[in-house]
């Protein structure tokens, strides 16, 4: 299922007033208004690349595969009180990097990577597919059970799942609609997606904490409910 997300595009489709180290401020943030950055490795320096909103799908559409980058990705699951929060710091070796940009980048890895820590796991990669969601969930889902944070027993299923960082992705842009300016536009569209659904499930949604309301109006045509 893919979300009609808002505030995408990185720092250069959207705000670029942000350096390297407030940038990084807002990923370690629970809700903060970017949930992934790439930088270039150096010694003693942060350098930005890029930052976004909208996480993995977004982060990697910024990779360049001439180049090798590193960087920091937020992944939530699930909202409110069932939320968890899981940080992956990310090696990208370009498939298409230089010789040279490889050995450069590899003298700066360690320190690079200390830069931006702490993060639950590091996931390095030299090919996009090695970055898909169902991988990347996978090895984090692995990380988690090490960790002994692997089930959600409150809610009878795995913590770690595509639905649950749909959920957690959705109530991050919620939160940073204002800071991108997209308010109107995401009241609008999650108006549109609730009005779709059933009013049972809407209903269930506001007792188990995804949304904290709900109203409803009749359908003329068949007396139902509708949100």
């Amino acid at each position: 299922k893919e979300l009609g997300l808002l505030g995408g595009g990185g720092l250069t489709g959207g705000r670029a007033d942000f350096g390297a180290s407030v940038a990084l401020r807002h990923v370690r943030e629970q809700l903060g208004p970017f949930n992934w950055l790439l930088l270039k490795p150096a010694r003693g320096s942060l350098e930005l690349v890029d930052a976004g909103s909208l996480s993995l799908k977004e982060m990697v559409a910024h990779l360049d595969e001439r180049e090798v980058l590193y960087g920091l990705l937020r992944m939530g699951f699930g909202s409110g009180l069932f939320r968890r929060t899981k940080w992956v710091g990310i090696w990208w070796n370009g498939p298409e990097a230089k010789a040279l940009t490889r050995g450069k980048a590899a003298g700066a890895k360690e320190e690079s990577l200390r830069r931006i820590e702490p993060f639950s796991l590091t996931i390095s990669a030299s090919s996009i597919d090695e970055l898909s969601l169902e991988r990347v969930l996978e090895k984090v889902r692995r990380a988690a059970h090490i960790d002994g944070d692997g089930t959600d027993s409150a809610r009878g299923a795995n913590t770690f799942s595509a639905a649950t960082f749909e959920e957690a992705l959705a109530e991050e842009v919620a939160a940073s609609a204002a800071f991108f300016g997209d308010q109107g536009a995401h009241d609008a569209t999650m108006a549109g997606e609730l009005s779709a659904r059933a009013p049972a499930e809407v209903a269930k949604d506001v007792v188990s904490g995804t949304y904290n309301w709900a109203s409803f109006g009749l359908d003329d045509s068949n007396g139902e409910q509708l949100p």
